[in-house]
C-alpha cells in the first residue's frame, strides 16, 4: 500500500504477488483473501499503466468471489465497476463494460428490492419511485437510512450503465436509464425532507451514495441509531439537573449534520440533471438520430425544451449553493493568507517550521493534529470546488441551449434569456479563479499539496477553459 502511494507500482505488485503466493499456500486458491490480494494486483497493474494486465487480475478475483459464494457481495460488485472503469475508459472496450455495469445494477436493484426499499424494481412500472420517499419516512431512522443507501446505490449504477449505452450510441438507452437515475435521486432527497423544507431525521454513510453497502452497514445504522438515543438521553438528564450547557450546540451539530447530508443528495441529484442534458445534446449532435425521424420518440424542438428546464431548474437550485461556497472558498484563502504573515512574521513567506514538505517538515507539521486539519482542508475543497464546477456546467450548457433556442425559434427564447446565461457563465468563471488559487501551489505558500488538489485544479481549469470558449462563441 505504500510503495503504491509513493509510485513504486512495480515494487507494490511484487509485493502482492509475494503476499498472494502465500495466502494461496496457506488459505488455497479459493479463498476471498486471496481474491482481495488479486484485486490489489490489479491496482498496482492498473496504476502502472498495464490495464490488460490489470483486467485479467480483476476478472480472476471476480470468479474466486463466485466459486465462494460472494458474487453478489458489496465489494464484488465494486470491483465490477471497477473492471467496467477499466475496460471502458482505459481501453476502449465498452461493450465489455456495459455487460459488467448491467450485471451491477441487477444486483443493485434486487438488493434494494429485498430490502423494502421499494416493492420492485422493474423500469415499467411509474409508482414503484413515486411511493419510495412515503415507505421511507414510514420505515423510521435505520429504516430510511437503508432505503436512501439502496437508492443511492442504484441510481449510481444507472448513470455508469448510461455512459457505456452512450459511448456505444445506444442514445435512448442511455436517455432511459440516466432519466432512472434522476428519479431515484429525486425520491431521496423527497424521503428526507418535509413538506415544509425541513429535514427528516437522517445523517451519516446512509445519505451518501456510491459507498460500501454491505454487511457492516446495518452495524452502522445502529450505531448511528444509539448514538443519537444516547444524545437526547443526555440532553434530559443535563435539563432535569438543570446543565443547560452543550445542549445548543448538540442541536446545531445535529442540524448542521442533516443539512450537510440533505445538500449532498442535492448535489447528486442535480449533476445527474446536468448529465442528462448533456447526453441528449449528444444525442442532438449524432447524425443517425438527427438524420432520422420515428414515431414515438421526441422532436428537436422537445429535445431542446427538456434540455432548457433541466439546466434551469439546476441552476434554480446551483446558484445559492454555489454562492456560499465561493464565500467560503473566500474565507479559506483569507484565513490561509493570516496564518501565512503569523508564521513568516508579517513578510508574507512560510517559515521552515510552518511548510509542509517532508524533506525540511518538523515535528509540528507531522502531529495527528496538523494532519487532521490537512484532511478537513482538502475534504472542504473538494466539496466546495464540486459545487464550483457543477454550476459552471449548468451555465454554460444553459447558455448554449439559450442561444439554439434565440437562433433557431426554439421555444420562444429572447435576447435576455442569453444575456441572462452568460451573466451566470460570468459569475461561474469568477467563482472558479477563486476555486484555483484554493487549490494552488504558490511561492508564498510552499506548502505542497497532495494528488486530490491536483486533480480538483485540473478539473477547474478544463471548465475556465470550456466556460471561456462558450462566452467567445457566437
Amino acid at each position: 500500500g505504500c510503495k503504491l502511494e509513493r509510485g513504486d507500482y512495480a515494487g507494490a505488485f511484487a509485493a502482492y504477488k509475494t503476499a498472494a503466493a502465500k495466502k494461496a499456500k496457506a488459505l488455497g486458491v479459493h479463498h476471498p483473501d486471496y481474491a482481495t490480494t488479486l484485486f490489489h494486483m490489479a491496482e498496482a497493474k492498473r496504476a502502472g499503466g498495464f490495464y490488460q494486465e490489470s483486467v485479467v487480475l480483476l476478472e480472476e478475483s471476480l470468479r474466486v468471489l463466485d466459486a465462494a459464494g460472494q458474487g453478489e457481495t458489496a465489494i464484488a460488485l465494486r470491483r465490477m465497476e471497477r473492471a467496467a472503469q477499466t475496460f471502458g475508459e482505459l481501453m476502449g472496450d465498452h461493450l465489455k463494460a456495459e455487460a459488467f455495469r448491467r450485471r451491477v445494477l441487477e444486483a443493485r436493484e434486487h438488493a434494494a428490492a429485498v430490502a423494502g426499499a421499494w416493492e420492485s424494481c422493474e423500469l415499467e412500472k411509474q409508482d414503484t419511485l413515486g411511493s419510495f420517499a412515503k415507505r421511507t419516512k414510514q420505515k423510521g431512522f435505520v429504516g430510511a437510512a437503508a432505503a436512501n443507501a439502496h437508492g443511492g446505490a442504484v441510481a449510481s449504477a444507472a448513470e455508469a450503465l448510461s455512459v457505456s449505452l452512450a459511448e456505444l450510441g445506444r442514445w435512448d438507452e442511455a436517455v432511459g436509464y440516466l432519466t432512472r437515475a434522476i428519479e431515484v435521486h429525486d425520491a431521496r432527497v423527497d424521503a428526507v425532507t418535509q413538506p415544509d423544507g425541513s429535514v427528516f431525521g437522517l445523517t451519516g454513510r446512509g445519505a451518501r451514495s456510491g459507498g460500501d453497502y454491505g454487511a457492516r452497514t446495518a452495524v452502522d445504522f445502529f450505531a448511528n441509531a444509539l448514538q443519537f438515543a444516547y444524545a437526547n438521553a443526555a440532553g434530559a438528564v443535563r435539563s432535569i439537573a438543570g446543565d443547560t450547557s452543550g445542549v445548543d450546540s448538540s442541536s446545531s451539530k445535529n442540524l448542521e449534520a442533516k443539512q450537510t447530508s440533505v445538500a449532498n443528495l442535492q448535489m447528486q441529484l442535480l449533476s445527474a440533471k446536468v448529465k442528462l442534458a448533456d447526453l441528449l445534446k449528444r444525442r442532438e449532435s449524432d447524425a443517425a438520430c438527427r438524420n432520422r425521424v420515428e414515431d414515438g420518440k421526441p422532436s428537436r424542438d422537445e429535445s431542446v425544451r427538456l434540455r432548457a428546464a433541466l439546466l434551469t431548474d439546476s441552476i434554480r437550485t446551483l446558484q445559492p449553493m454555489a454562492c456560499v461556497s465561493a464565500k467560503s472558498l473566500g474565507a479559506f484563502l483569507r484565513r490561509n493568507e493570516d496564518d501565512i504573515d503569523a508564521a513568516g512574521g508579517g513578510t508574507g513567506k512560510l517559515t521552515e517550521s510552518a511548510t509542509t514538505d517532508p524533506a525540511v517538515a518538523t515535528d509540528d507539521s507531522r502531529t495527528v493534529q496538523s494532519f487532521l486539519k490537512r484532511k478537513n482542508d482538502s475534504v472542504f475543497l473538494e466539496k466546495n470546488v464540486a459545487a464550483l464546477v457543477l454550476f459552471a456546467r449548468a451555465a454554460r450548457g444553459l447558455l448554449i441551449v439559450e442561444r439554439e433556442r434565440d437562433v433557431n425559434g426554439h421555444g420562444g427564447s429572447t435576447h435576455d434569456d442569453v444575456h441572462d446565461a452568460s451573466c451566470h457563465v460570468g459569475d461561474a468563471v469568477e467563482w472558479l479563479l477563486l476555486a484555483w488559487f484554493a487549490t494552488s501551489e504558490t511561492p508564498e505558500k510552499q506548502i505542497q499539496i497532495d494528488a486530490s488538489q491536483t486533480r480538483l485544479r485540473h478539473a477547474v481549469l478544463l471548465e475556465l477553459r470550456e466556460c471561456r470558449a462558450a462566452l467567445l462563441s457566437r
